[in-house]
């Protein structure tokens, strides 16, 4: 018997939203991508690494903002390794970097896929920068190697900082600030480290983390610093000083959040792999997609088993968000709503909400969510609806048999987050049609 809570939909704007989108899910068997960037061609290139035959091929691969292919190429070395970034090129080319064999690893390609330049850096490159004379810094192994060359590709200066294991992201300061940022890991700390512009320090700040395998770092559009450390994200001013911190997953850990974007609503989007731990030594891993309001709060999490994410970006065009993800055997390029999720039919292909059903939907006059637990802990919680911009909408309580008409709500698209004592789950819920003549000023007042 499933148990049902009818919800109905308060609202306090008024928007039309097409119910119709462009999201996509392209496959690449047998390739496994790493990384991924947009060029100035607009193209999306994608690379990765694979083994066979006690070979390293790194995979190239060049598609249209659709997801097709259109070129790829493979490059086959002795040893071990793997693609960690791209960079876009002022020419419309593009730059991957990543190690081989203990051995840094630099490659340039032109706008026509042709390969320019290729060369060593140390044993490690983790990420890349452009600087303002069009040149690029990069940060590695051994130690913390930050090395600056120019659009020729010639090493302009190199200095390493010891202590250092692990290295994770660089940026280039803002226009109110001069020199770079990046972000290293000594064996127990996340560390934010000062550069002025010939890469000497100025400063260095730790901030507590236990084991962490990336350190993502990006700016905000407020002149600080959005960092990742092992479960929390913290927001730092230019001088490091901690701003907030805000930490997810209490029933599951978050071991790998290896990617940070910014969102044209001065938040962020970001990509990361989870682990939840059951009774006993049963567990699941899986990757999630979160996106963040600018003061750090979880606006939606999408979760999906079966995939490790790698990067994801927000289309500055579309405003939708791009994912690279894969399993041991292909790897997903894919182009999620804004609100995260991948419709084919009436189906969210990015969803993980086994267990509870929100229907119908789309939908018109009521949208129902029901259970299929006859535990009454699965049948009352919160309701959170948002807007498409993740905007506040609804906040309440619900037990069984509440029921709220949803006849003033206005076409358009939604976000539906209900939260429970055991998990939280989340939708898109599409309303198809508004009844004329009726108008938000009958609405009830927002509870």
């Amino acid at each position: 018997m499933k148990n049902k809570v009818i919800i109905i939909l308060l609202f306090v704007a008024t928007f039309s939203i097409s119910a119709t989108s462009d999201q996509w899910e392209r496959t690449f068997n047998g390739r496994l991508a790493q990384t991924f960037t947009r060029t100035r061609a607009n193209k999306y290139i994608l690379a990765g690494s694979r083994y066979g035959s006690m070979l390293m091929t790194w995979d190239i691969i060049q598609t249209d903002l659709s997801g097709n292919t259109r070129w790829d190429t493979t490059f086959v070395y002795g040893g071990g390794g793997s693609p960690s970034w791209i960079e876009a090129t002022p020419d419309s080319g593009y730059i991957v970097v990543g190690n081989n064999s203990n051995v840094g690893w630099y490659m340039r390609f032109n706008k026509y896929n042709k390969q320019v330049k290729q060369k060593t850096v140390g044993t490690d490159i983790s990420s890349i920068a452009k600087t303002e004379d069009n040149g690029f810094i990069m940060i590695g192994l051994p130690n913390l190697t930050v090395t600056k060359i120019d659009n020729s590709d010639n090493t302009l200066w190199s200095h390493s900082y010891a202590g250092y294991n692990l290295t994770g992201s660089i940026v280039k300061a803002q226009p109110a600030d001069s020199g770079y940022y990046c972000t290293a890991y000594n064996g127990s700390d996340m560390s934010l480290l000062k550069l002025d512009i010939n890469g000497n320090l100025k400063w260095s700040k730790s901030y507590s983390s236990g084991y962490i395998p990336t350190c993502p770092l990006i700016n905000t559009t407020d002149s600080c610093l959005l960092l990742a450390c092992g479960s929390s994200f913290l927001k730092v001013d230019r001088n490091g000083k901690l701003l907030w911190k805000k930490t997810y997953g209490l029933d599951y850990f978050f071991y790998s959040c290896n990617s940070l974007a910014p969102t044209s609503d001065d938040g962020f989007i970001t990509s990361n792999n989870l682990q939840i731990y059951y009774t006993g030594s049963s567990q699941n891993t899986f990757m999630s997609v979160m996106k963040l309001n600018k003061d750090g709060d979880s606006i939606f999490t999408i979760k999906r088993d079966g995939l490790y994410s790698n990067k994801v970006i927000q289309d500055t065009e579309s405003k939708n968000y791009i994912l690279l993800a894969s399993d041991y055997y292909s790897s997903r390029l894919i182009n999620t709503d804004s609100i995260g999720s991948v419709i084919t039919g009436n189906k969210d292909i990015m969803g993980s909400n086994k267990g509870i059903s929100f229907y119908p939907n789309p939908f018109n006059d009521k949208l129902n969510i029901s259970t299929d637990s006859e535990n009454q802990d699965y049948a009352s919680g919160i309701i959170s609806i948002y807007d498409q911009s993740g905007r506040l909408i609804l906040y309440k309580s619900l037990d069984l048999g509440i029921s709220i008409d949803t006849q003033y709500l206005p076409q358009g698209c939604y976000i539906v987050k209900f939260k429970n004592k055991n998990k939280t789950y989340i939708s898109k819920a599409i309303k198809t049609s508004s009844i004329s003549g009726k108008g938000l000023k009958n609405l009830p007042k927002l509870q």
